[in-house]
């Protein structure tokens, strides 16, 4: 008999003479109850002061909850991130309740700064569906930050974007389709404002 487990985990049980569990199947249950008991210890110091380590423990945490995570990261209290298919690169801020979902993919550059209250999404509901509530469909379209971006306080991001590199998002900036590099983008649906130029930098 084969089933298959959560977070994508296959196992195969098989009954011959009685149920046994091989180590292959033990291995991907005790995965499961680490990374469980890894959610509950994120919720449990998701609010903790920065200034008494909080963010330290929240990296620390969140490392075994991604894809990737590289150094000089910065989780601030409230910051709700979730879905494995996450990959961050370095001197990163996740700012104050920011939310992100990465479950379709999320790829973040280096030297980004996510501003607090900030909402990143990769996956959406199908609304075409006979019934919204009941017959549940998911879309996930992967999302990508680009190096030395600054994504401001509110900013929200719909699946499927990619911010180029070198720009910004401005406060409340409702982005539903790629920023070109080099701009500063914002408003309700987000457009182009400005272009700028910036120096080249090393992580």
């Amino acid at each position: 008999m084969i089933g298959t487990l959560n977070y994508g985990i296959r196992t195969k049980l098989r009954t011959r003479g009685g149920i046994y569990m091989p180590l292959s199947c033990v291995a991907c249950s005790l995965k499961i109850i680490i990374r469980i008991l890894t959610e509950i210890a994120v919720c449990t110091v998701r609010n903790i002061p920065n200034v008494v380590g909080g963010s330290v423990i929240r990296v620390v945490l969140y490392r075994q909850l991604v894809k990737s995570m590289g150094k000089h990261i910065r989780i601030d209290p409230g910051a709700i991130i979730s879905g494995y298919a996450i990959e961050c690169g370095s001197h990163v801020v996740f700012g104050r309740n920011i939310m992100i979902n990465g479950e379709g993919g999320l790829e973040i550059g280096s030297n980004v700064i996510m501003g607090p209250g900030s909402f990143i999404w990769t996956a959406n509901h199908d609304y075409g569906v006979d019934h919204i509530c009941q017959d549940v469909k998911m879309i996930y379209k992967p999302i990508k930050i680009c190096d030395n971006v600054w994504v401001c306080a509110d900013t929200k991001i719909i699946p499927g974007v990619v911010i180029g590199k070198n720009s910004v998002c401005a406060m409340g900036a409702v982005v539903v389709k790629d920023v070109p590099p080099n701009t500063i983008v914002g408003g309700n649906p987000a457009i182009v404002i400005k272009n700028i130029i910036r120096r080249e930098y090393e992580n």
